[in-house]
């Protein structure tokens, strides 16, 4: 879906993220406040009906839905369908069970006199 976090300061912009991510969204009667619901959070998130920016925590509520999806897209979980611009992971060793870590080679150096 998208790729980076979303920065926004239209609250338009972020309802129709929201809802588009299988939120919901209910005005609260008599007090200017919005209700922002997702089966994925346990409490429902409350703001400022009346302000027209975004809350700090609204966004990173979008963005950690935007995280969980991208982690459960089965394209990216297939058995050997790797992206194009990286590599799978490399195998464990046998005799210890720990994968490679690719760090730089330290090379010895000599000190000149």
């Amino acid at each position: 879906m998208i790729a980076r976090a979303i920065h926004t300061s239209d609250i338009h912009h972020a309802d129709r993220l929201w809802v588009v991510l299988g939120g919901r969204i209910e005005d609260v009667r008599r007090t200017g406040e919005r209700r922002y619901e997702h089966p994925h959070f346990d409490r429902p998130l409350r703001i400022n009906g009346r302000r027209h920016d975004v809350p700090a925590k609204l966004l990173s509520r979008i963005n950690q839905l935007l995280k969980l999806e991208s982690a459960n897209d089965p394209a990216w979980t297939a058995a050997g369908d790797w992206p194009r611009h990286s590599k799978p992971p490399a195998a464990p060793d046998p005799g210890t069970g720990h994968r490679p870590k690719s760090r730089p080679v330290a090379r010895a150096t000599s000190k000149r006199t």
